[in-house]
Protein backbone atom coordinates (compact mmCIF):
# COMPACT_ATOMS: atom_id res chain seq x y z
CA UNK A 1 0.00 0.00 0.00
CA UNK A 2 2.73 2.39 0.17
CA UNK A 3 2.85 2.49 -3.28
CA UNK A 4 -0.07 4.58 -2.89
CA UNK A 5 1.65 8.15 -1.34
CA UNK A 6 2.77 9.74 -4.65
CA UNK A 7 -1.20 9.63 -6.15
CA UNK A 8 -2.26 11.48 -2.88
CA UNK A 9 0.05 14.73 -3.94
CA UNK A 10 -2.41 15.25 -7.23
CA UNK A 11 -5.47 14.83 -4.82
CA UNK A 12 -4.15 17.59 -2.06
CA UNK A 13 -3.32 19.87 -4.31
CA UNK A 14 -6.45 20.36 -6.11
CA UNK A 15 -8.39 21.83 -2.86
CA UNK A 16 -6.40 25.26 -3.29
CA UNK A 17 -8.84 26.56 -5.53
CA UNK A 18 -11.85 25.95 -3.65
CA UNK A 19 -10.95 29.52 -1.57
CA UNK A 20 -14.42 31.80 -1.58
CA UNK A 21 -12.44 34.49 -2.19
CA UNK A 22 -8.65 35.44 -3.63
CA UNK A 23 -7.61 37.51 -0.06
CA UNK A 24 -3.30 37.40 0.05
CA UNK A 25 -1.89 36.92 3.42
CA UNK A 26 1.41 36.45 4.22
CA UNK A 27 2.67 33.49 6.35
CA UNK A 28 5.32 32.86 8.67
CA UNK A 29 8.74 31.30 8.94
CA UNK A 30 7.59 28.20 11.01
CA UNK A 31 5.03 27.15 8.74
CA UNK A 32 7.59 25.52 6.59
CA UNK A 33 8.37 23.05 9.17
CA UNK A 34 6.26 19.55 9.30
CA UNK A 35 2.78 19.86 10.75
CA UNK A 36 1.35 17.63 13.49
CA UNK A 37 -2.45 16.60 13.96
CA UNK A 38 -4.37 14.28 14.81
CA UNK A 39 -6.25 12.64 12.36
CA UNK A 40 -6.83 8.84 11.40
CA UNK A 41 -5.42 10.12 7.68
CA UNK A 42 -2.94 12.58 7.36
CA UNK A 43 -0.57 13.71 4.30
CA UNK A 44 1.94 16.31 3.97
CA UNK A 45 4.03 17.39 0.55
CA UNK A 46 6.61 19.86 -0.55
CA UNK A 47 6.20 20.07 -3.88
CA UNK A 48 8.92 21.78 -6.20
CA UNK A 49 9.09 22.90 -10.12
CA UNK A 50 12.04 24.06 -11.53
CA UNK A 51 12.46 25.30 -15.64
CA UNK A 52 15.94 26.18 -15.83
CA UNK A 53 17.36 27.66 -19.69
CA UNK A 54 18.79 24.81 -21.31
CA UNK A 55 15.10 23.58 -21.54
CA UNK A 56 15.52 20.84 -18.80
CA UNK A 57 13.61 20.76 -15.54
CA UNK A 58 12.78 19.23 -12.80
CA UNK A 59 9.76 18.43 -10.07
CA UNK A 60 11.08 17.26 -6.53
CA UNK A 61 8.46 16.35 -3.95
CA UNK A 62 8.84 15.51 -0.61
CA UNK A 63 5.92 13.47 0.84
CA UNK A 64 4.91 12.41 4.15
CA UNK A 65 1.69 10.34 5.77
CA UNK A 66 0.74 8.90 9.12
CA UNK A 67 -2.22 6.15 8.97
CA UNK A 68 -5.61 5.24 7.62
CA UNK A 69 -5.00 3.70 3.89
CA UNK A 70 -1.32 4.60 3.32
CA UNK A 71 0.32 3.46 6.33
CA UNK A 72 3.26 5.59 8.08
CA UNK A 73 5.13 5.76 4.70
CA UNK A 74 7.39 8.45 3.01
CA UNK A 75 9.17 9.23 -0.16
CA UNK A 76 10.86 11.63 -2.47
CA UNK A 77 10.16 11.79 -5.90
CA UNK A 78 12.07 13.24 -8.65
CA UNK A 79 11.36 13.88 -12.54
CA UNK A 80 14.09 15.33 -14.40
CA UNK A 81 13.99 16.18 -18.24
CA UNK A 82 16.18 17.07 -20.36
CA UNK A 83 15.68 18.02 -24.24
CA UNK A 84 16.61 15.22 -26.68
CA UNK A 85 16.68 12.63 -23.78
CA UNK A 86 14.38 10.35 -22.08
CA UNK A 87 13.43 11.72 -18.86
CA UNK A 88 14.84 10.07 -15.50
CA UNK A 89 12.44 9.20 -12.90
CA UNK A 90 13.37 8.66 -9.30
CA UNK A 91 11.78 7.30 -6.43
CA UNK A 92 12.96 7.01 -3.03
CA UNK A 93 11.04 5.20 -0.45
CA UNK A 94 11.61 5.58 3.25
CA UNK A 95 9.00 5.56 6.83
CA UNK A 96 7.50 8.34 8.22
CA UNK A 97 9.87 8.52 11.20
CA UNK A 98 12.69 8.82 8.60
CA UNK A 99 11.23 12.30 8.31
CA UNK A 100 13.71 14.90 10.29
CA UNK A 101 13.16 18.36 10.83
CA UNK A 102 16.04 20.87 12.44
CA UNK A 103 14.63 23.68 13.96
CA UNK A 104 17.34 25.50 14.64
CA UNK A 105 18.59 25.03 10.86
CA UNK A 106 15.39 25.13 9.61
CA UNK A 107 16.29 22.05 7.34
CA UNK A 108 14.04 19.08 6.10
CA UNK A 109 15.69 15.81 5.82
CA UNK A 110 14.61 12.53 4.18
CA UNK A 111 17.74 9.97 3.88
CA UNK A 112 20.39 11.85 1.94
CA UNK A 113 17.67 14.32 0.63
CA UNK A 114 17.14 17.61 2.09
CA UNK A 115 15.57 21.05 1.89
CA UNK A 116 17.52 23.83 3.92
CA UNK A 117 15.68 27.00 4.44
CA UNK A 118 17.47 30.54 5.18
CA UNK A 119 14.92 33.41 4.92
CA UNK A 120 14.54 33.92 1.72
CA UNK A 121 16.20 31.50 0.35
CA UNK A 122 15.86 27.54 -0.37
CA UNK A 123 18.44 24.58 -0.46
CA UNK A 124 17.55 21.72 -2.39
CA UNK A 125 20.13 18.73 -2.06
CA UNK A 126 18.95 15.12 -3.99
CA UNK A 127 21.12 12.33 -3.55
CA UNK A 128 20.05 8.83 -4.83
CA UNK A 129 22.21 6.32 -7.12
CA UNK A 130 21.23 7.95 -9.91
CA UNK A 131 22.37 11.41 -9.60
CA UNK A 132 22.97 14.00 -7.11
CA UNK A 133 21.40 17.86 -7.36
CA UNK A 134 22.29 20.87 -5.26
CA UNK A 135 20.07 23.82 -6.03
CA UNK A 136 19.82 27.23 -4.53
CA UNK A 137 16.39 29.14 -5.20
CA UNK A 138 16.21 32.52 -4.15
CA UNK A 139 12.84 34.03 -3.41
CA UNK A 140 11.64 36.85 -5.68
CA UNK A 141 8.23 37.75 -4.55
CA UNK A 142 6.89 37.13 -1.01
CA UNK A 143 5.27 33.96 0.24
CA UNK A 144 1.62 33.45 0.85
CA UNK A 145 -1.59 31.71 2.14
CA UNK A 146 -4.67 32.73 0.09
CA UNK A 147 -7.09 33.72 3.13
CA UNK A 148 -6.30 31.74 6.17
CA UNK A 149 -4.88 28.79 3.73
CA UNK A 150 -7.86 26.50 4.54
CA UNK A 151 -10.00 24.97 2.19
CA UNK A 152 -12.84 22.65 2.69
CA UNK A 153 -14.79 20.46 0.18
CA UNK A 154 -17.79 20.11 2.48
CA UNK A 155 -17.86 24.17 3.74
CA UNK A 156 -20.80 23.05 5.84
CA UNK A 157 -19.44 20.11 7.95
CA UNK A 158 -15.98 21.14 7.53
CA UNK A 159 -14.67 17.80 8.28
CA UNK A 160 -12.05 17.34 5.40
CA UNK A 161 -9.82 20.26 5.14
CA UNK A 162 -6.40 20.83 3.19
CA UNK A 163 -4.22 24.15 3.86
CA UNK A 164 -1.63 25.46 1.12
CA UNK A 165 1.32 27.72 1.70
CA UNK A 166 2.95 29.02 -1.58
CA UNK A 167 6.32 29.01 -0.08
CA UNK A 168 7.82 30.42 -3.67
CA UNK A 169 5.28 31.53 -5.89
CA UNK A 170 8.54 32.85 -7.85
CA UNK A 171 12.66 32.43 -7.67
CA UNK A 172 15.73 31.93 -9.07
CA UNK A 173 17.32 29.28 -9.29
CA UNK A 174 20.96 28.20 -9.99
CA UNK A 175 23.03 25.30 -8.87
CA UNK A 176 24.27 21.37 -10.25
CA UNK A 177 22.86 18.12 -11.12
CA UNK A 178 25.66 15.01 -11.25
CA UNK A 179 24.57 12.12 -12.99
CA UNK A 180 25.88 8.68 -11.49
CA UNK A 181 29.12 8.40 -14.20
CA UNK A 182 30.15 11.68 -12.93
CA UNK A 183 28.86 14.18 -15.88
CA UNK A 184 27.93 17.29 -13.84
CA UNK A 185 25.36 19.88 -15.57
CA UNK A 186 25.63 23.34 -14.08
CA UNK A 187 21.75 24.73 -14.47
CA UNK A 188 20.30 28.12 -13.89
CA UNK A 189 16.73 29.27 -14.26
CA UNK A 190 13.49 29.52 -12.17
CA UNK A 191 11.27 27.97 -9.51
CA UNK A 192 8.27 27.55 -7.25
CA UNK A 193 7.54 25.74 -4.30
CA UNK A 194 4.26 24.68 -2.68
CA UNK A 195 3.75 22.97 0.80
CA UNK A 196 0.37 21.92 1.79
CA UNK A 197 -1.05 18.91 4.67
CA UNK A 198 -4.44 17.54 4.74
CA UNK A 199 -6.74 15.28 7.16
CA UNK A 200 -7.93 12.75 4.75
CA UNK A 201 -7.11 11.54 1.02
CA UNK A 202 -10.01 12.53 -1.38
CA UNK A 203 -9.55 11.30 -5.05
CA UNK A 204 -13.37 11.50 -5.83
CA UNK A 205 -13.00 14.70 -5.90
CA UNK A 206 -11.56 15.65 -9.65
CA UNK A 207 -11.21 13.68 -12.41
CA UNK A 208 -8.93 16.13 -14.71
CA UNK A 209 -6.37 18.07 -12.87
CA UNK A 210 -4.25 20.50 -15.53
CA UNK A 211 -1.19 23.07 -14.00
CA UNK A 212 0.76 25.00 -15.91
CA UNK A 213 4.29 26.93 -14.62
CA UNK A 214 5.20 29.70 -16.87
CA UNK A 215 8.62 31.57 -15.77
CA UNK A 216 10.14 34.25 -16.98
CA UNK A 217 13.35 36.77 -15.03
CA UNK A 218 10.84 39.32 -14.09
CA UNK A 219 7.28 37.22 -14.10
CA UNK A 220 6.05 33.65 -12.77
CA UNK A 221 2.14 32.96 -14.17
CA UNK A 222 1.12 29.85 -12.61
CA UNK A 223 -2.47 27.93 -12.90
CA UNK A 224 -4.59 25.03 -11.45
CA UNK A 225 -7.21 24.12 -13.69
CA UNK A 226 -9.49 21.10 -11.97
CA UNK A 227 -12.20 19.44 -13.30
CA UNK A 228 -14.61 17.66 -10.53
CA UNK A 229 -15.71 14.20 -10.54
CA UNK A 230 -19.17 13.75 -11.74
CA UNK A 231 -20.46 13.67 -8.08
CA UNK A 232 -20.05 17.35 -7.97
CA UNK A 233 -21.09 17.53 -11.25
CA UNK A 234 -18.01 18.44 -12.97
CA UNK A 235 -17.22 21.94 -11.46
CA UNK A 236 -14.42 23.84 -12.85
CA UNK A 237 -12.36 24.58 -10.05
CA UNK A 238 -9.62 26.96 -11.82
CA UNK A 239 -6.90 29.52 -9.85
CA UNK A 240 -4.17 31.70 -11.52
CA UNK A 241 -1.31 33.48 -9.25
CA UNK A 242 0.71 36.17 -10.66
CA UNK A 243 4.06 36.99 -9.23
CA UNK A 244 6.30 40.18 -10.27
CA UNK A 245 9.99 40.14 -9.36
CA UNK A 246 10.26 42.28 -6.01
CA UNK A 247 5.86 42.62 -5.99
CA UNK A 248 3.25 41.08 -3.82
CA UNK A 249 1.58 38.69 -5.76
CA UNK A 250 -2.07 38.09 -6.80
CA UNK A 251 -4.58 35.31 -6.91
CA UNK A 252 -7.48 35.03 -9.48
CA UNK A 253 -10.50 32.28 -10.24
CA UNK A 254 -12.18 34.04 -12.83
CA UNK A 255 -10.44 34.19 -16.30
CA UNK A 256 -10.73 32.64 -19.31
CA UNK A 257 -8.64 29.61 -20.48
CA UNK A 258 -9.03 28.30 -23.77
CA UNK A 259 -7.69 24.97 -24.93
CA UNK A 260 -7.47 23.43 -28.48
CA UNK A 261 -5.45 20.97 -30.55
CA UNK A 262 -5.69 17.87 -28.73
CA UNK A 263 -3.68 14.69 -28.94
CA UNK A 264 -5.56 11.62 -28.28
CA UNK A 265 -3.54 8.54 -26.29
CA UNK A 266 -6.23 5.71 -25.81
CA UNK A 267 -8.56 6.85 -23.70
CA UNK A 268 -7.12 9.92 -22.76
CA UNK A 269 -6.91 13.13 -24.79
CA UNK A 270 -5.15 16.43 -23.57
CA UNK A 271 -4.49 20.15 -24.99
CA UNK A 272 -1.70 21.01 -26.43
CA UNK A 273 -2.99 24.51 -27.65
CA UNK A 274 -4.06 27.25 -24.83
CA UNK A 275 -4.88 31.13 -24.80
CA UNK A 276 -5.49 32.92 -22.06
CA UNK A 277 -7.10 36.37 -21.08
CA UNK A 278 -7.36 37.57 -17.42
CA UNK A 279 -7.14 40.46 -14.84
CA UNK A 280 -5.63 39.41 -11.66
CA UNK A 281 -4.69 42.68 -8.65
CA UNK A 282 -3.10 45.21 -10.88
CA UNK A 283 -2.51 43.36 -13.98
CA UNK A 284 -4.43 42.35 -17.50
CA UNK A 285 -2.67 39.04 -18.86
CA UNK A 286 -3.73 38.18 -22.90
CA UNK A 287 -1.08 35.20 -24.67
CA UNK A 288 -0.98 32.04 -25.79
CA UNK A 289 1.35 28.66 -25.43
CA UNK A 290 1.55 25.50 -27.13
CA UNK A 291 3.43 22.08 -26.19
CA UNK A 292 6.35 21.55 -27.78
CA UNK A 293 7.21 17.95 -26.13
CA UNK A 294 5.98 15.63 -23.99
CA UNK A 295 8.65 14.89 -21.45
CA UNK A 296 6.91 12.32 -20.03
CA UNK A 297 3.96 9.91 -20.02
CA UNK A 298 3.34 8.41 -16.51
CA UNK A 299 1.30 5.66 -14.97
CA UNK A 300 1.08 6.14 -11.34
CA UNK A 301 0.31 2.33 -10.83
CA UNK A 302 2.87 0.75 -12.98
CA UNK A 303 5.22 -1.46 -11.47
CA UNK A 304 2.70 -2.77 -9.10
CA UNK A 305 1.64 -6.30 -8.72
CA UNK A 306 -1.98 -7.61 -9.41
CA UNK A 307 -3.32 -7.41 -6.45
CA UNK A 308 -1.62 -4.37 -5.09
CA UNK A 309 -3.04 -2.18 -8.39
CA UNK A 310 -6.48 -3.38 -7.78
CA UNK A 311 -6.53 -1.89 -4.36
CA UNK A 312 -4.87 1.07 -5.70
CA UNK A 313 -7.59 1.29 -8.25
CA UNK A 314 -10.33 0.84 -6.02
CA UNK A 315 -8.69 3.81 -3.71
CA UNK A 316 -6.85 6.37 -6.07
CA UNK A 317 -8.16 5.49 -9.37
CA UNK A 318 -6.24 4.81 -12.60
CA UNK A 319 -4.21 8.16 -12.67
CA UNK A 320 -2.10 9.02 -15.75
CA UNK A 321 0.26 11.94 -15.74
CA UNK A 322 1.43 13.94 -18.86
CA UNK A 323 4.26 16.36 -18.84
CA UNK A 324 5.26 18.29 -21.63
CA UNK A 325 7.40 21.66 -22.04
CA UNK A 326 5.79 24.56 -23.87
CA UNK A 327 6.73 27.87 -25.59
CA UNK A 328 4.62 30.70 -24.25
CA UNK A 329 3.87 34.72 -25.66
CA UNK A 330 2.46 37.20 -23.13
CA UNK A 331 1.38 40.53 -22.83
CA UNK A 332 0.80 41.77 -19.45
CA UNK A 333 -0.42 45.40 -18.75
CA UNK A 334 0.45 46.67 -14.98
CA UNK A 335 -1.86 49.49 -13.90
CA UNK A 336 1.79 50.56 -12.18
CA UNK A 337 3.52 50.90 -15.25
CA UNK A 338 2.76 52.83 -18.53
CA UNK A 339 3.76 50.53 -20.89
CA UNK A 340 3.16 46.76 -21.63
CA UNK A 341 5.39 44.09 -20.71
CA UNK A 342 6.13 41.23 -23.07
CA UNK A 343 6.97 37.85 -22.06
CA UNK A 344 8.44 34.95 -24.68
CA UNK A 345 9.89 31.66 -23.11
CA UNK A 346 9.61 27.98 -22.24
CA UNK A 347 6.98 26.55 -19.63
CA UNK A 348 5.63 23.49 -18.42
CA UNK A 349 2.75 21.82 -18.55
CA UNK A 350 1.00 18.73 -16.54
CA UNK A 351 -2.73 17.04 -17.15
CA UNK A 352 -3.37 14.46 -15.24
CA UNK A 353 -6.38 11.96 -15.77
CA UNK A 354 -8.11 10.11 -12.75
CA UNK A 355 -10.69 6.51 -13.71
Amino acid sequence: MKHLTHLTIVFLIIFSSLYAEEKITSIKDVEFAPHKIKADTFLEYWALTFQFDDGSSLYNQFITTSKGVINGTAMVLNNFAVPSKKTLQLKDEFTDKDLKFDTAKQKLSLGKNQIIKSGSTYILHVENDKLTADIKLVSNSMGFQINDGFAYPDKTSKNTFVKTFNHVPFGTASGTIKYADGKTLNIKGFGTIEHGYSNELQPTYSKLWERFRLLSSDFAITMTDITASDKFKNTSMPQLIIAEKGKEPCAASDYKLTKSVYKKDGDNKYPTVFTLNATCGNYTIEGKWHTTKLNEKYEALQGMSWPVRKIAAMVAGEVTFYRSQNEYSFTITSKEKPEPVKLNGSGINETIFMK
